[in-house]
């Protein structure tokens, strides 16, 4: 390295962002035998091996420190002399290594508090991963597994499809016809917030087995954040899939847990729903109780039990302007001519407020968005939901 009689500069990215560094410089190649002075620009302060002493070409070649802050660049210009810059405040090999020590000190829950939150956004687009397994009639096999990473069950003639994004089921057929659309079972909110939210994000797959009576059960988690839910961050969702060897039922379980050192008020949770015995195609109905409705070809809201606080967002949310629907029963099902019946029922059945139904005319198909009475979790708290649908 040619240096005699200029100055040349060393640059440095500091991209930790809750903390200051002491880091060492080395230099290779400077003439032996001389002393530079090290400063920091455009902070106008010189770093040197001690008070009124500059540091020479062998110190820099076995290393000298110097610091950084939090998140940025840093510029240190070297220029060859003989005395420290006048002027200027000195920074001393003693005051980093005191400075260092206390670093040491305070920066580790800060380092650790950052590497968890980097893991937390790494685990939001987190999916885990599939286990091509069988048992029985019972085979699971990975769909594209680079791209949509889906996972198909097969037992006989009937299939399951299920997505890693909101780990709901993609299709369900039976024999070959179709009993669900997709994001069927899917976990989404109507509180809080203006617009509620819905689980599109991946639920990160935690376990993938078979039980001893032959079920298959696939269990994922997903942890909201301001971006995925704004307005109810850091709710833990684990959900818990168990499919009949047969395929022909279904259980989702659903548990919310509050992993803040707060209350989480008002935590309105719904399920969604797009059962094909209910679209243009098969013309089915959806019985509530001893109650059948055909397809409304509009925005409805069939209230069971719910307060009208709860009910007036849910309306907004779903864009009702025709009255509510009462019902006095939360046995679901749908059902068309010719076609297996699907039923569907919830645990526990008092948690049930209602069902919102997204249709107009133009929909091939609406959705039943089962909504659940508003629930309070308190600190380290959770609650449990289930649902259960059986194909007869």
């Amino acid at each position: 390295m040619e240096v005699e009689g200029i100055s040349f500069k060393e640059a440095l990215e500091k991209s930790r962002e809750k903390a200051d560094v002491i880091f060492s410089l080395r230099l290779k190649g400077l003439p032996a035998g001389k002393t530079w002075q090290v400063k920091e620009i455009p902070y106008d302060r010189q770093f040197t091996r001690g008070k009124g002493k500059l540091y020479t070409s062998e110190e820099l070649k076995r290393g000298i420190p110097l610091h950084a802050g939090a998140l940025r660049w840093v510029f240190f210009e070297l220029i060859p002399a003989a005395k420290p810059l006048s002027g200027l405040p000195e920074l001393t090999r003693g005051d980093l290594e005191k400075e260092k020590a206390r670093l040491d000190r305070v920066n580790r829950p800060a380092f650790e508090a950052e590497e968890a939150r980097d893991k937390a956004l790494m685990s939001e687009n987190d999916t885990g991963k599939w286990r091509e397994m069988s048992s029985g009639a019972v085979k699971c096999t990975v769909i594209d597994p680079d791209e949509k990473n889906l996972l198909r069950i097969t037992s006989g003639k009937n299939s399951i499809v299920v997505n890693p994004r909101g780990l709901a089921i993609e299709s369900w057929e039976l024999g070959g016809e179709a009993q669900a659309d997709r994001n069927f079972g899917m976990s989404c909110f109507w509180s809080p917030g203006k617009h509620g939210m819905q689980l599109f994000s991946p639920c990160r797959v935690t376990e993938q087995k078979f039980t001893p009576a032959g079920e298959l059960v696939i269990v994922g988690e997903n942890t909201t954040s301001v971006r995925n839910f704004p307005d109810l961050p850091d709710l833990r969702v684990r959900r818990r899939l168990t499919f009949s060897p047969d395929l022909t039922a279904v259980t989702f379980d659903v548990e919310l847990t509050n992993t803040t050192e707060n209350v989480m008020n008002d935590v309105g949770h719904r399920w969604f729903f797009m059962p094909s015995a209910w679209n243009n195609k098969n013309g089915g109905s959806m019985v509530l109780g001893a109650k059948a409705f055909p397809r409304p070809h509009g925005y409805t809201f069939y209230k069971k039990d719910i307060d009208s606080v709860s009910e007036g967002i849910i309306r907004r949310i779903f864009l009702v302007k025709s009255p509510s629907v009462a019902v006095d029963s939360g046995a679901l099902s749908f059902r068309a001519p010719g076609k297996k019946s699907m039923e569907i029922a919830f645990s526990p059945a008092d948690a049930l407020g209602g069902v919102a139904v997204w249709d107009t005319p133009e929909l091939f198909s609406p959705t039943c968005e089962p909504c659940l009475k508003p629930v309070q979790i308190p600190p380290g708290g959770n609650v449990v939901f289930s649902v259960r649908i059986s194909l007869r």
